[in-house]
């Protein structure tokens, strides 16, 4: 079984499936990582979501934009700050569906972690906030694993100042995140990996790449800039 995460999705579905193509990816035989944020941005949500749970080893963390669709889908929610940033295409892209996938794409949803560990490897959408001593996974609230952007900006300092910063991720042997568009970084749209913290937002839901990675070998697979993708659509601003 081949092991492979895939970063932002934000209702991508034709980009999901390019860089599953790409990368030879087996529905029935291999393991599909999601680091959150299957939801707002593009107009095919259901659909993304609709795939991911009927994948039989699908592994897959809770973003914040998957927070606001999943209240949403219970309650109706539709505060300004989520319909303003790729929500409504959430609730558009489930206009004329049947209640009965509604209630399992939420089902799907609640039951998804905030975090998974794989092999000594930590999955998390926003990052955990680290300290000199590690990341003590006891001390993440809800809002740090879905919104926190401590540990991209810890990278993005060593990197763009040419720091030698030790970040110290004990105990874990490697962190996956997304949340944040490494475009914050560099403009060349490829994974940023930096000290066994890979960052594989690439801007998927705006004007960058969706990207796939298999955990064991490194390989990297992506999809075309996914503007590209939906020419019909405007996406997000």
């Amino acid at each position: 079984m081949r092991r492979l995460v895939i970063g932002d999705i934000h209702g991508g579905y034709r980009a999901m499936m390019q860089a599953l193509e790409r990368a030879e990816f087996d529905e029935k035989e291999d393991m599909l990582i999601g680091l959150g944020d299957y939801a707002d941005g593009w107009p095919e949500v259901n659909k993304v979501i609709e795939y991911l749970r009927h994948l039989p080893n699908f592994e897959g963390v809770l973003g914040n934009h998957d927070d606001w669709l999943l209240n949403w889908l219970k309650r109706k929610d539709t505060p300004y700050i989520w319909t303003s940033q790729g929500g409504m295409a959430s609730i558009q892209s489930y206009q004329n569906i049947p209640k009965s996938y509604q209630k399992a794409h939420s089902e799907f949803l609640t039951l998804l972690p905030y975090y998974t560990i794989i092999d000594s490897k930590l999955f998390i959408h926003g990052g955990p906030i680290t300290t000199r001593n590690g990341i003590d996974m006891s001390r993440q609230t809800e809002q740090d694993m879905m919104w926190s952007r401590e540990l991209f900006q810890d990278v993005a300092y060593s990197i763009l100042y040419s720091r030698d910063t030790e970040i110290n991720i004990s105990p874990f042997e490697e962190v996956y995140i997304g949340h944040t568009t490494t475009q914050w970084l560099r403009d060349d749209f490829h994974p940023v990996i930096f000290q066994n913290v890979f960052m594989l937002d690439q801007g998927g839901g705006w004007n960058g790449k969706l990207t796939v990675m298999d955990i064991d070998t490194k390989d990297y697979w992506q999809s075309d800039f996914v503007p590209s993708l939906y020419p019909e659509e405007k996406g997000r601003d």
